[in-house]
């Protein structure tokens, strides 16, 4: 909805201003405000029990990684980040990963 509201102001905006510089920080903020509004609404569920809980296993490596590849193609990010994981030891084997960003 706000989506569409966004449209319907876009398409009446004059040719100049809705091209100008100042377009793309709207863009993002609109962007920014959509996806403020959908988490909120998941609180929302989930507060009520209407948002069913699907717990799901994930390779924590997998995901690491692709968010460091995601923060290096940044062109905002910062030059240096170091990322370490460690788990507890157990009977069965102790971890320890290790990844970098330059």
């Amino acid at each position: 909805m706000l989506m569409q509201a966004h449209s319907q102001w876009l398409s009446r905006l004059p040719a100049a201003q809705a091209q100008g510089p100042e377009q793309a920080v709207v863009e993002h903020e609109f962007a920014h405000l959509n996806g403020m509004l959908v988490q909120l609404l998941g609180l929302y569920k989930l507060g009520v029990n209407q948002l069913p809980m699907c717990p799901d296993y994930h390779d924590l490596d997998d995901f690491i990684g692709g968010l460091l590849a995601s923060i290096s193609r940044s062109s905002t990010a910062a030059r240096s980040l170091r990322v370490t994981r460690s788990m507890p030891s157990t009977r069965w084997a102790s971890s320890t990963a290790s990844w970098s960003v330059r």
